[in-house]
């Protein structure tokens, strides 16, 4: 918002602070790349002075960018390249890179690397000393799924079935339907 705000001061102060009141402004900047070290608020720049007459534009950009030898006023030459590269790697960080990663996928775009607490966080799903949620021993299954089942082999029998026949039968499994109880009038 701060970025907005300066560059919506840029813009009144070459077009007059008559054209900044009126309703439906739009103000629409760049990053520059100079001034050098300057947070990026103070590297603002209004697009629109790119549309104005040569001299306009040589006064204020020398003015904003707070140098005096540019010569090339392109927009091109301007840019800070750095600041949009890194805002473009960002993106394709939280769009590409960290959901590959949090899915075990190696990294689709090598050249942007995995932030450090991803790390973190992927070493901590893959991790074998990691301790299990009660929760996590038991699925969720339903009706149908439960009467497929393979019927229990050797190795799953209890203690006290030691002993007897090996015929095998499907668990029994208890189905409780509910019903939806009407509401009555109540009569006094």
């Amino acid at each position: 918002m701060r970025l907005l705000w300066v560059a919506t001061k840029q813009f009144a102060e070459f077009l007059g602070d008559q054209m900044v009141k009126d309703k439906g402004l739009v103000c629409k900047f760049i990053i520059s790349a100079k001034p050098s070290r300057a947070p990026v608020t103070e590297q603002t720049v209004s697009v629109a002075i790119f549309s104005a007459e040569e001299s306009v534009k040589c006064t204020y950009l020398h003015k904003w960018l707070k140098d005096l030898s540019l010569c090339n006023f392109n927009l091109r030459s301007i840019l800070d390249w750095e600041y949009y590269m890194e805002c473009l790697g960002s993106v394709i960080q939280k769009l590409i890179t960290i959901p590959a990663a949090m899915q075990k996928v190696s990294n689709p775009v090598p050249h942007i690397c995995h932030p450090d607490w991803l790390h973190h966080c992927v070493a901590g799903t893959v991790d074998k000393f990691k301790q299990n949620k009660v929760i996590d021993f038991f699925m969720h299954t339903t009706v149908d799924s439960a009467q497929t089942q393979t019927p229990m082999i050797d190795t799953e029998l209890d203690m006290e079935d030691f002993g007897q026949d090996k015929i095998l039968e499907c668990p029994h499994i208890a189905i409780l339907n509910q019903k939806s109880h009407k509401q009555t009038p109540e009569y006094n």
